[in-house]
């Protein structure tokens, strides 16, 4: 006796049967299926391709919301190094300015702020350069001394002049 093979709606074989053989192909007899039997497999296999669309979807919908977060993190890593440069920086700047104060202080500057340069060695010979112009303009008669009594500088013959051309044709 031969078992009727049966197959659901797409055409795969149920579990529990076996494949047909040349004897069953020649000697089945036409299956024929109830109008229950019918919906029934057609409901099965819709389940089924709801069941795969539903999973693309969420699938899609956690995509979607992935990108989201990925760029996200990419504005959050970017403002990160941001604000590590501006650290670096504002690090910098503090120590420059350590740095401005000590060389101010070693060549009787008052001002450690005039004091330009990227590094120790700049700042040290910018201020050099400094002193020298002030030395020269001070044996010119063109910056006044200062009082040993009040701290205050005695004026000379100086002017605003005066003082712009020492600077430029000395520091530049």
């Amino acid at each position: 006796m031969a078992e009727d093979n049966q197959t659901d709606a797409d055409g795969q074989q149920e579990p529990g049967q076996h494949a047909p053989t040349t004897k069953d192909v020649n000697d089945a007899k036409p299956k024929t299926f109830t109008q229950e039997e019918v919906d029934r497999i057609i409901s099965e296999r819709l389940g089924r391709e709801r069941g795969r669309k539903s999973d693309y979807e969420e699938l899609k919908e956690k995509a979607g919301h992935t990108a989201d977060l990925e760029s996200k993190l990419s504005k959050a890593l970017e403002e990160n190094e941001k604000l590590k440069n501006e650290a670096k920086q504002a690090e910098h700047e503090k120590e420059l300015s350590a740095i401005r104060v000590e060389v101010a202080a070693k060549h009787g500057i008052n001002d450690p702020s005039v004091l330009v340069g990227d590094d120790e060695k700049q700042i040290g010979d910018y201020a050099e350069r400094l002193m020298k112009v002030f030395a020269g303009m001070r044996s010119r008669g063109i910056v006044a001394e200062q009082s040993a009594h009040t701290g205050q500088a005695k004026p000379k013959h100086s002017s605003r002049e005066d003082f712009a051309n020492a600077m430029k044709n000395t520091l530049l």
